[in-house]
């Protein structure tokens, strides 16, 4: 699996907002396939739609992105930071997601199909209508989710 650098992050965040701006008119749907993805940055990017299929993701920062309505699928989160973060919408799909924090994170209406959630904190976060009812839960904080 390749490493995606920093630069090629930006350049599909570029892209995709010129994708968002012109509603598919112009630039490209970000998509970050087979790919691993560490000690990168996100952060504050609007990825509203994007996709993320078969990429490993370590210790990367998603820190107040916008990120509804995004597929994430066969992602392996460990170590991820998802505060503040709108993920409306968003699909987990066959993810795993370890040491991961979504501490006030908006997740309405998201679904974790048959994912894995191991020592993941919700702390403060929006779970109105979330489904875990196919997902695997080994350990998890919810205290004083909104």
């Amino acid at each position: 699996m390749r490493e995606i650098t920093q630069e090629e992050i930006d350049e599909k965040v570029k892209a995709h907002k010129l994708w968002l701006d012109s509603e598919g008119e112009h630039g490209e749907k970000a998509r970050f396939t087979d790919v691993l993805i560490t000690t990168k940055t996100f952060a504050f990017q609007n990825l509203h739609g994007a996709v993320f299929k078969n990429v490993d993701c370590v210790n990367t920062n998603f820190e107040r992105a916008d990120l509804v309505f995004t597929y994430f699928k066969n992602v392996h989160f460990n170590h991820v930071n998802f505060a503040d973060t709108r993920l409306d919408y968003s699909k987990f799909i066959h993810c795993s997601i370890n040491n991961t924090t979504y501490l006030f994170a908006n997740l309405k209406y998201v679904d974790f199909t048959c994912t894995t959630l191991d020592n993941v904190d919700f702390t403060y976060s929006n779970l109105y209508k979330v489904d875990f009812s196919t997902a695997i839960i080994e350990n998890i904080h919810v205290s004083r989710a909104i």
